[in-house]
């Protein structure tokens, strides 16, 4: 199958001049007329000159557009190739973003699309690999006014077709199955076409290309877009806001972010640059929910090299923040002064941090799913991580980013204009409801006292407390004991709970206490050290 890329430069020819077009092919295969040909008699009839690139010559590709106004090419991809223009998609970004026309066509095949997101972040095809149940009759015009269709007739539905397109797409025709089969994008002054029939069938034809060329280059659609594209930019640099939505049931912690419930989670827009310029090229989307016990978040993170997705740590410290990662920064009292920051590496690593209590360790849970086209993250916080419940304010201060550090990119949901560390720049969620009485516990008194920990924990309010105490004590050496006992707490009461631990061995250890009742919750967690001088 033929695959072909047609693109008007950034630098198109003056208004009544022919545009200056090449053709990147692939050879000819088994004696049949290299791919280049299908396009000569038209270029010929329409007086357009011409000149021709073998696939082979990919690499130069770059430094050869500002020769031309148009660029025939890609036929017949391959993953090599495809890997080639990925790498040319800042190139070819740039010649569309300052007027550039892009043609995509028989866009029905996994290396013809894979390298899309190096175009523009979120812009993608999903190919189904299945037969168009309708192959063979012609599509439907989904807007039959459109610039793009002047003297055209529908294209034939042919072979295989997408499911379907991101929403960057504006799908201009359909097969009779409801599968797009012409779409169109502008970006900056250019366009983005694709269309999923084949060349072989006369599409696109002679009216379309000179469509294409003329709308192309129409100073009103030109004005036009960069009016929408300047209102965008106002919207990433306004300020952000989610409302937070209850996930019952709760999600599974796979990584795999395809549980009904996500879809009903609050989700973030694609991640923006810091400032709030414009998207990050790396596309990310955050996903967030409640429950009365925790805090869900999910990412997923698209990767335009995902070959090149290489964790330097598998190790739950801060070297997973210089990793390829995702942070969430929570203040739950809402008066932007304070956060708690927990971040997930692409290995699965967590670091977690307060900006109130230095050395700081929380108790949560992340997974992480890697795919062909990047990895998602799915995290589950007990509420009492966030602080003391009841300084819980109704609107929470919250912001997610992403770390991508093969190109150096930041991207954040919330601009912070600086660091991320801002909780004064944060976007504001609006939470569900979480009832703060549920975490009324409270330890009045924690201490060691040799080998003995000792602790008072009381609950305020009427009803009793059944659960239990876990104690996980870490020696020097980063080895982990736990000792569980069942507790039940008396309402208006204070029972005393003690444990005892082996501590042998010179240097700090860290005990960490937290009670949780019988479905696993944790209503309290505090850590607590003690530094062995000798055995």
């Amino acid at each position: 199958m033929v695959g072909l890329l047609l693109l008007l430069s950034w630098r198109p020819s003056p208004a009544g001049e022919m545009p200056r077009v090449a053709v990147l092919h692939s050879p000819a295969r088994d004696g049949s007329p290299a791919p280049r040909d299908e396009y000569d008699a038209d270029l010929a009839r329409l007086g357009w000159p011409v000149e021709h690139f073998d696939s082979a010559q990919l690499e130069s590709l770059p430094a050869a557009l500002d020769r031309f106004d148009l660029l025939i090419g890609a036929a017949g991809l391959n993953a090599e190739q495809a890997a080639g223009l990925r790498e040319a998609g800042e190139s070819l970004r740039r010649f569309v973003r300052f007027g550039g026309l892009l043609l995509l066509t028989d866009v029905n095949a996994e290396p013809q699309v894979s390298w899309l997101p190096a175009l523009e972040p979120g812009l993608s095809v999903d190919v189904a690999g299945e037969r168009c149940a309708s192959s063979g009759k012609p599509a439907h015009w989904t807007d039959t006014r459109h610039p793009l269709l002047r003297g055209s007739a529908p294209p034939p539905a042919v072979g295989t077709h997408p499911r379907a397109v991101s929403g960057l797409w504006r799908v201009v025709a359909k097969c009779e199955d409801g599968r797009p089969i012409l779409m169109c994008r502008e970006l900056g002054d250019g366009l983005i076409v694709a269309s999923c029939s084949h060349r072989q069938c006369g599409f696109p034809d002679l009216p379309f290309l000179q469509s294409l060329w003329q709308w192309g280059r129409d100073e009103g659609r030109i004005m036009a877009a960069r009016e929408r594209e300047e209102a965008g930019y106002q919207a990433l640099r306004g300020p952000r806001e989610l409302e937070a939505r209850r996930m019952i049931p709760a999600p599974v912690i796979d990584g795999i972010v395809d549980e009904e419930a996500w879809n009903r989670a609050a989700a973030t827009p694609p991640f923006v640059i810091p400032d709030g310029s414009g998207p990050a090229r790396q596309e990310t989307i955050a996903r967030l929910g409640l429950d009365d016990h925790y805090l869900y978040a999910a990412f997923r993170c698209s990767d335009t090299d995902p070959q090149g997705l290489a964790p330097t740590t598998q190790q739950g410290d801060a070297e997973a923040s210089h990793d390829d990662c995702v942070e969430l920064f929570v203040d739950a009292t809402g008066r932007r002064e304070t956060y708690v920051r927990f971040v997930v590496n692409a290995a699965g690593a967590v670091y977690d941090e307060t900006n109130t209590a230095p050395g700081w360790n929380g108790w949560w849970q992340a997974a992480v799913q890697r795919g062909v086209r990047g990895w998602s993250v799915e995290l589950r916080i007990p509420l009492l991580m966030l602080g003391n419940p009841e300084d819980f304010g109704e609107q929470w201060a919250v912001n997610f980013a992403r770390r991508y550090p093969r190109t150096g990119e930041l991207s954040v949901w919330a601009p912070t204009h600086g660091p991320l560390a801002s909780p004064d720049r944060f976007g504001t969620l609006q939470r569900a409801g979480v009832n703060a009485r549920r975490f009324c516990l409270q330890v009045n008194r924690c201490a060691l006292d040799g080998r003995r920990l000792s602790l008072a924990a009381s609950k305020p309010g009427d009803g009793d407390f059944a659960g239990r105490c876990v104690v996980e004590c870490t020696s020097p050496a980063g080895r982990t004991t736990e000792v569980a006992r069942e507790v039940t707490l008396k309402g208006h009461g204070s029972t005393l709970i003690e444990t005892e631990h082996q501590m042998d061995a010179e240097g700090l250890w860290v005990l960490r206490v937290r009670i949780e009742d019988s479905d696993g919750p944790v209503w309290f967690s505090e850590p607590v050290t003690r530094e062995i001088d000798r055995p």
